[in-house]
């Protein structure tokens, strides 16, 4: 029998800003705690106890006697408990957990008088003998309060054979459903240092009374623990943009929707022939992941009209050119880039040539049209999620590598992360230039009231020769 759980961890932290230089961090602490608990019980001896946290090993004989001619058996028990971690990576556990217990059971005769050894007056008597084994291990997953807040994928497969295990999910303070819905994950919201354990067990216990048969259970079972990043549409944080108060829109055909294992994770602009302008909150930390993402282009991310195209890298600020690095905890530079195959055939967006007059497009008032495949809030609701929409509004501020807005019941939200802000430059007033000239990175969330964008003019000298 193999049983499958996917779950999905949701934290919710207060991030402390780190220097925009500071080594990526590991995003929780995990520590397996294993023990093992055998006992074994018979006629006339004390029982025995064992506990270890690798192996306990216990077994355990009566002392029935029959009275005249031998007769009958001799109660028995036997129980053994393991666990074993097989294997410790960055992103999972592998476990082995083996239980087993034989019990046996007595029987001799007692007697009114013995005439040359038989037996006359026979009193049968029947004895019990007992096994219990107990294996298990517990997984504790603490966040660290030094990784900014994201959501993890907590996936456990089971592969057993003769047992079934327990696998139970828990906080520091109660046990948590599973399956939600009867959907096959759980989504899970803790504060910085928040602890959750997964709880697995085996139990082989037996008992058996008399000499006829025994009773033995025997088995093991391998659970396997991996984690990852949830695609960015299930993340409680701070930063994470969508399209509020927009219309679906079949145009702008060079915006497409990079997924995660078939969710949307965000959006995207070709720039070239095999390369995608996309937020690099979209790709930081997803690098197990790489084989599960896609790109297409489409009005929605079940109708595309080119793709999916496989992912087979990314690109974000380092630290090269010096002061130019991706930072999670800040979403300073947010700016990524990602590489597809095969080529794409639709054409790329115009990239602005130069830095673009950010006072005088706040001074005159002129909108910016933003492009994106995430929710759009109707009557309160989010909907429509994986459907590409458009709205335009007016930013209101500038900073050296970003601009801000803030416009009522209009916004940019969940899913839109990595999606363009275009610019309509009127060298032709009868056809205008669509020009990129941000990448959408933040804004509150759920309220959505205001948005931060990353420019594209501040990254040139860094797209340039990373453009494929």
């Amino acid at each position: 029998m193999r049983i499958r759980f996917r779950f999905i961890l949701s934290v919710a932290m207060l991030i402390a800003p780190l220097s925009p230089f500071a080594k990526e961090v590991s995003p929780f602490r995990a520590k397996v705690d294993t023990d093992n608990l055998v006992m074994v019980r018979t006629y006339g001896k004390a029982p025995i106890r064992q506990q270890s946290p690798t192996e306990a090993v216990a077994t355990l004989q009566g002392t029935e006697s029959s009275e005249c001619r031998p007769y009958g058996r001799q109660s028995s028990a036997e129980a053994t408990a393991s666990v074993r971690i097989l294997e410790e990576t960055a992103n999972g556990i592998s476990l082995e957990l083996n239980a087993s217990s034989l019990s046996a059971g007595g029987h001799f005769r007692t007697c009114a008088a013995c005439a040359n050894s038989n037996c006359v007056g026979i009193f049968p008597n029947d004895t019990q003998a007992s096994a219990r084994t107990h294996a298990s291990a517990r997984l504790a997953l603490e966040f660290n309060a030094d990784y900014p807040d994201s959501n993890f994928r907590l996936h456990v497969s089971s592969s057993n054979k003769g047992l079934t295990p327990e696998i139970r999910l828990r906080d520091a303070t109660k046990e948590l459903s599973l399956r939600e819905d009867d959907r096959p994950y759980v989504v899970i919201s803790g504060q910085k240092g928040a602890v959750f354990y997964l709880d697995v067990t085996l139990d082989a216990n037996t008992t058996n009374k008399g000499e006829c048969c025994d009773d033995q259970r025997s088995g093991s079972t391998r659970v396997d623990v991996r984690w990852y990043k949830a695609p960015i549409l299930f993340a409680v944080r701070d930063f994470e943009p969508f399209i509020v108060g927009g219309r679906q829109t079949l145009g702008f055909m060079e915006v497409g929707a990079l997924t995660l294992d078939g969710d949307i994770q965000c959006s995207g602009t070709v720039i070239g022939p095999s390369t995608v302008l996309t937020a690099a909150h979209c790709i930081w930390g997803f690098d197990t992941q790489k084989d599960a993402m896609r790109f297409l282009l489409g009005p929605n991310i079940t109708q595309p009209s080119e793709g999916p195209f496989v992912v087979t890298g990314w690109d974000y600020p380092r630290g090269e050119p010096v002061g130019f690095r991706y930072n999670p905890h800040t979403q300073e530079d947010d700016i990524g880039v990602v590489y597809v195959d095969p080529p794409f055939k639709q054409a790329p967006v115009t990239l602005p040539g130069d830095t673009l007059p950010w006072i005088e497009i706040i001074n005159k008032g002129i909108s910016l049209t933003f492009v994106g495949f995430g929710y759009d809030k109707v009557n309160g609701n989010l909907e429509g999620l994986g459907i590409k929409r458009e709205a335009s509004w007016q930013i209101h501020s500038v900073e050296n590598r970003r601009v801000l807005f803030s416009v009522p019941k209009r916004n940019t939200c969940k899913g839109d992360s990595g999606g363009p802000a275009f610019f309509y430059e009127e060298t032709d007033p009868e056809n205008k230039k669509r020009i990129q000239v941000a990448v959408t990175s933040g804004g509150d969330f759920p309220g959505c009231t205001f948005g931060i964008e990353t420019r594209v003019d501040a990254y040139l000298g860094w797209l340039k020769g990373r453009i494929q």
